[in-house]
């Protein structure tokens, strides 16, 4: 069941006895501090984003978007990219390995995320096209009829969370411990996106690979 803020507030509440002394600005901003714990625990769909970007000759970088968090894959691609410039995919690496590359330019094999943007390796030679998929931000419930970012089935656990916390700010260590038992047991029963992912098996396989002697 899909949840606004002002709902997930007034659950918070009423799972602390519906104190008269939480205001909803307090329920909200504790909402808020939910939803972000709530993203931090498993992957969701609504979360992946991809953005498209294009290199220039002997610059490595490329500025992520304001809501990137971590990449899931970078592929590159143009008319001499791979073979007849289908999209290949580059290889992460760390920091410290991709300056050994110095002024080394080519056709980009690596990538490393660091700061607001990702390095490639060697440094591009020609113009390709860089797609970077990736995890973002979750945002912020501002309007009282804002909604968490979240598939709807972690909506409540949000509000779960929310009660957590708003017991904690009232140093309620019994109904704290209730909530926080609320949470993890629903957490733990509620399939991840990946998982739903995996039910559908049309398709999947298993591929085995030969070495030759």
């Amino acid at each position: 069941m899909e949840l606004s803020l002002a709902q997930i507030a007034s659950i918070a509440t009423t799972f602390n006895q519906g104190r008269l002394d939480i205001t909803l600005s307090e329920a909200s901003f504790y909402a808020n501090i939910a939803l972000a714990e709530v993203a931090t625990r498993t992957k969701h769909q609504p979360l992946e984003r991809i953005a498209v970007s294009s290199t220039t000759s002997g610059e490595r970088r490329i500025t992520m978007p304001s809501d990137f968090l971590y990449p899931t894959g970078v592929t590159i691609s143009d008319t001499s990219a791979g073979p007849v410039g289908a999209p290949y995919q580059l290889m992460a690496r760390e920091a410290t390995w991709m300056d050994s590359f110095g002024s080394q330019v080519g056709m980009p094999r690596y990538y490393i995320p660091y700061s607001d943007w990702i390095e490639l390796a060697p440094s591009p030679d020609s113009s390709y096209s860089v797609q970077i998929r990736y995890g973002a931000k979750i945002p912020a419930m501002v309007e009282s009829t804002d909604t968490p970012a979240l598939s709807e089935r972690y909506h409540y656990a949000v509000a779960l969370k929310a009660s957590e916390l708003l017991a904690a700010a009232r140093n309620d260590l019994e109904q704290e411990a209730a909530s926080r038992a609320r949470y993890l047991s629903y957490m733990g029963s509620t399939p991840s996106d990946l998982a739903m992912r995996q039910a559908a098996t049309e398709g999947m396989g298993v591929s085995m690979q030969f070495r030759r002697r």
